[in-house]
């Protein structure tokens, strides 16, 4: 467990110390079993532990998935132990797609009456959209949702959706369907 909890906190030092600075790069430890609560006193056979990695370019993500490798087997060694390690690239970056993009624009700008923001920073969101994107011509959308209630945006368990959002959301694509049939 000691090897473990040393793996978690060591995991966050590869953007700083391998990634350009100029990259933007994610790991996160995010799942951590091992042990037995009904015996406290006995150390466990064995501990998993589960993540994500991501980033705007293969390469990046390349470098991150030989890193968290590297540093396993850096810890399993220096405590005595076997690490075994697997990463399983899931999804790509997104990217969006120039004309697809003007059309999502247009289509939002239509359906909600207002300007479109669209200056909001690279993000490093991941979503199976990018195994479409790299398939065919596309642009992930974001549909604002108000205010995070509590600082509890999406991915947490305390998240609560915004209804008041499915109506625009809903006229944003009628606008964007209806505008790619003309």
């Amino acid at each position: 467990m000691t090897a473990a909890a040393h793996f978690m906190t060591a995991i966050h030092t590869i953007v700083a110390r391998v990634i350009d600075p100029l990259q933007p790069a994610v790991v996160s430890a995010c799942a951590i079993t091992g042990g037995d609560f009904r015996a406290l006193n006995v150390i466990p056979d064995d501990v998993r532990i589960g993540g994500t990695a991501r980033a705007y370019s293969a390469h990046v993500r390349d470098q991150l998935e030989a890193e968290i490798g590297k540093l396993a087997a850096g810890v399993a060694g220096m405590f005595g132990i076997r690490a075994s390690y697997s990463f399983t690239q899931r999804i790509p970056p997104v990217i969006n797609e120039t004309k697809a993009t003007a059309a999502a624009r247009a289509a939002a700008s239509v359906a909600t009456g207002k300007p479109v923001v669209t200056d909001f920073p690279p993000s490093t969101a991941g979503d199976d959209f990018a195994e479409f994107g790299n398939r065919v011509p596309g642009c992930y959308v974001w549909l604002g949702n108000g205010p995070a209630v509590e600082g509890a945006l999406h991915h947490n368990s305390r998240y609560d959706f915004n209804d008041a959002a499915i109506q625009t959301g809903a006229r944003y694509w009628t606008t964007l369907v209806e505008q790619q049939l003309r």
